[in-house]
């Protein structure tokens, strides 16, 4: 059994895990996510890791933030960039969908089974 103090963790990060999801899905389509989204998820993975859960591989990595062009003077070969760093939102999409099914897998019960395993085509 899982201790209340871990629970609660459990409970808020796949929360805020699962709004992001929705933020992403309905409201974010597309182009590119600003920092302050980034700062969210990793503050859900923060408290999963604080629940004794690895997220490393969840995480967006700095090389993943970085300021994108938008526009440019061909005159003088200047180039216009974001005022902040940003991520793509497909590669931000997927890290929080893969952090959700993680999560979802690892608190699931173990008399479930996973994929095909509890299938039969006979």
């Amino acid at each position: 059994m899982i201790e209340v103090g871990v629970q609660d963790r459990l409970y808020r990060a796949y929360a805020r895990l699962t709004s992001l999801q929705q933020l992403l899905t309905t409201n974010l389509r597309g182009g590119f996510v600003g920092t302050q989204y980034v700062a969210e998820y990793h503050g859900a993975l923060d408290q999963l890791e604080q629940a004794g859960f690895d997220s490393a591989d969840f995480r967006i990595p700095p090389p993943g933030l970085r300021r994108r062009a938008t526009g440019g003077n061909y005159l003088s070969g200047e180039t216009y960039y974001s005022d902040g760093p940003e991520v793509e939102h497909g590669v931000f999409l997927m890290k929080v969908q893969a952090a959700i099914s993680y999560f979802t897998l690892v608190t699931e019960s173990p008399q479930r089974k996973i994929g095909f395993a509890g299938s039969s085509n006979n």
